[in-house]
């Protein structure tokens, strides 16, 4: 990926990956690996979470979650207390947030993860990027919908989840 930049905007070029699975797809395709996945999930994110951030122009996470506050826009989610934690106990932090953290959103191919979906791309304190598999692996998981996205059972949503996060705490 090459970062380009024209007047006062970024972008990026990206390039075709041929014959990729994502990890959401792998998961479905082999059901029996998937406490291995997770933890493959969890070791890419750790380098992502470890990688510090090119900070203009991009999202700062903690600014924009307070501001989706104020605005009204997430209330429901957002609720005083939430807002009260954030702003006394989540640090500034140059790390690289991916802004969708999702099963769909890596990919393998090649014998290599790539994290694919970057337009959320910013920086923060990582627990900003550990609440959508959070969400989605464990609250979400209830519904139908949110089990056909991510193509694997309630159960296996769990799974997923419970492996990710026990690597991702041993290697932070």
């Amino acid at each position: 990926i090459k970062k380009v930049i024209c007047n006062d905007r970024y972008g990026m070029i990206y390039e075709k990956i041929h014959s990729k699975k994502s990890l959401g797809r792998l998961c479905h395709d082999e059901p029996e690996n998937i406490k291995f996945f997770g933890k493959e999930f969890a070791r890419e994110t750790v380098i992502l979470h470890s990688t510090k951030c090119d900070i203009p122009g991009m999202r700062n996470y903690k600014e924009y979650y307070l501001d989706l506050y104020k605005t009204k826009k997430q209330d429901k989610i957002l609720t005083p207390k939430l807002i009260d934690l954030i702003n006394s106990e989540i640090e500034e932090r140059n790390t690289c947030i991916h802004g969708d953290l999702t099963v769909g959103n890596i990919i393998f191919a090649d014998n290599k993860w790539y994290w694919i979906d970057l337009g959320r791309i910013g920086y923060g304190d990582p627990v900003f990027d550990l609440m959508t598999p959070y969400f989605s692996f464990n609250l979400l998981s209830q519904f139908r919908f949110v089990r056909d996205i991510f193509h694997m059972s309630k159960e296996q949503l769990k799974e997923l989840w419970d492996s990710f996060i026990e690597e991702y705490a041993r290697l932070t």
